[in-house]
């Protein structure tokens, strides 16, 4: 084995976790090469809202590990700053739950008791009243609202790139081709073999989403991850900007730079399908015309489709797969993915340095007991679920 500041390692996925993944082992020494087919955050790394909440909307069991990765979030910005690599915006993100009946408040508690009891947040109820205060073009139909603080949203295709930035200022190579195979000698894999090369490795590690190809065909396995289609709607709203972020039920109407507004969004299992649906762009503006009327008005710049990695617990993937030495899975992110994105990168990283790791992953980390997320190759051939 060769030490561990002159280890190679292949990383096979260039979307946001791929490029967390880099940077954290080049900055730890680790010799880092990723392979990429296309573009460093081509997919849904790049077609997303990019908050940074971890108290909204996340599994019960991923919480703790959730909140973990916020932290790491905040302390991996300062260190791309010092490498002038941090080119996007992490900024606070203050988002109010919104309800159209005051029969339905109980149904937030849950939201305002998290974030009450969560160093670092904070949750206020809001009458109509404070809501018109706060934003006027709220529709006259909302009735009440719960004002949460302490999250954060980023541009994530810019942290994606700030991310691979940084990895490459710290050694970290890339080729851009497609992986055709591995090396393989007994239960170790000692190279990548791409179009064009053949490249040594001491490890690798799959973060290729939801195009499991490579994935299942390299390391033999069947992984319980499906694409699910998500899109979004770009806006620009003529007049003043949005002070907060805005939710309803499944529509949402995230600010971002100027006056810009991200409204969404849908949640489809569609396989590989990724073009835009103008009967869900019409149904998106409708949802989000019952926050803010105005919105019919604002002006699309950019209707995307992403596909997100998507397990059927709704956890990640991370981990050592177990039928070979050095193969690593970073995969499952799901709506998630982008918060993460930097912890799944700490746990592979203190898997190669230790052997263990300890943020909180006992829920979803590979060869954990009560854990079965891979399967030989030929179990689950004919289910819709597992995609090859």
């Amino acid at each position: 084995m060769a030490e561990f500041s002159k280890r190679k390692i292949a990383i096979v996925g260039g979307g946001i976790f791929g490029a967390a993944i880099a940077y954290v082992l080049a900055r730890d020494g680790f010799d880092v090469t990723l392979f990429e087919a296309l573009s460093i955050g081509a997919h849904a790394s790049s077609k997303n809202a990019g908050n940074l909440n971890p108290l909204h909307g996340t599994p019960s069991a991923l919480l703790p590990f959730a909140l973990e990765s916020f932290r790491l979030h905040q302390e991996i910005a300062l260190a791309l700053a010092e490498l002038k690599s941090a080119h996007y915006n992490l900024l606070p993100s203050h988002r109010v739950l919104l309800e159209l009946d005051n029969s339905k408040r109980k149904s937030l508690k849950k939201s305002t008791d998290l974030f009450t009891n969560t160093e670092g947040f904070s949750a206020e109820d809001l009458d109509v009243e404070a809501l018109h205060q706060i934003e006027p073009r709220l529709s006259q139909n909302v009735r009440f609202g719960i004002l949460t603080k302490g999250s954060l949203a980023v541009d994530s295709y810019l942290l994606t790139m700030s991310l691979a930035q940084g990895a490459e200022r710290l050694g970290a190579k890339y080729v851009y081709d497609a992986v055709l195979g591995v090396v393989k000698k007994g239960d170790r894999i000692t190279g990548v073999k791409t179009y064009q090369d053949k490249f040594a490795c001491d490890e690798i590690i799959f973060a290729t989403g939801p195009w499991l190809g490579e994935t299942q065909a390299c390391l033999d396995i069947n992984v319980d991850i499906e694409p699910v289609k998500g899109e979004l709607l770009l806006m620009q709203l003529s007049g003043k900007p949005l002070d907060y972020d805005f939710t309803w039920g499944a529509s949402c109407l995230y600010k971002r730079r100027k006056n810009q507004v991200w409204v969404g969004g849908t949640f489809e299992r569609s396989g590989f399908d990724m073009s835009p649906s103008l009967k869900n762009r019409e149904s998106m503006l409708n949802q989000a015309a019952q926050i803010i009327p105005e919105i019919r008005e604002a002006r699309l710049l950019e209707h995307v489709v992403g596909l997100r990695p998507m397990t059927s617990s709704g956890l990640p993937i991370v981990g050592r797969v177990h039928k070979w030495q050095n193969a690593y899975l970073a995969n499952g992110g799901g709506s998630k993915g982008v918060l993460l994105s930097v912890g799944i990168a700490q746990v592979i990283r203190d898997l190669l340095m230790e052997g263990k790791t300890k943020l909180s992953v006992e829920s979803f980390l590979l060869g954990q007991e009560g854990r079965i997320a891979l399967s030989s190759a030929h179990h689950y051939a004919n289910s819709s679920l597992f995609l090859i």
